[in-house]
């Protein structure tokens, strides 16, 4: 991806937080610094470059999460934890998703798993 000034900004952003972040988040935390456009343009190439992935969070909005740096291994199938009470998705990279075992004939491509409840801090 061509380096520009605003993808540097919104992988910078997406990368220095603990949870995932929806496209309206990203534009409020630059401070409306990027218009939407290059917002949803950015995300679609880190998507294809593997630096972030994609939630769909239980309300049906998507976030997206940091992956770990190129140079470390990484998968995508790893449980999401969204809490209850603060509304928060975060990436639980520890935790892998149990093997699906599908039907003949079916190919699996990609897979989620959100786990729901109250995270530590709301806890606390």
């Amino acid at each position: 991806m061509r380096k520009t000034q605003s993808s540097e900004a919104i992988l910078a952003l997406i990368q220095s937080q603990s949870k995932a972040l929806s496209p309206t988040e990203i534009g409020e935390k630059l401070l409306h610094n990027c218009d939407r456009v290059t917002i949803y343009r950015v995300i679609e190439r880190l998507l294809l470059e593997d630096q972030i992935h994609k939630i769909i969070a239980p309300d049906g909005g998507v976030k997206y999460a940091a992956c770990p740096p190129n140079n470390m291994k990484h998968s995508h199938h790893h449980v999401h934890f969204y809490c209850k009470k603060c509304e928060v998705v975060q990436c639980l990279h520890q935790v892998d998703i149990p093997e699906i075992s599908l039907p003949e004939n079916f190919q699996l491509e990609d897979s989620q798993l959100i786990t729901s409840g109250i995270c530590p801090s709301c806890i606390e």
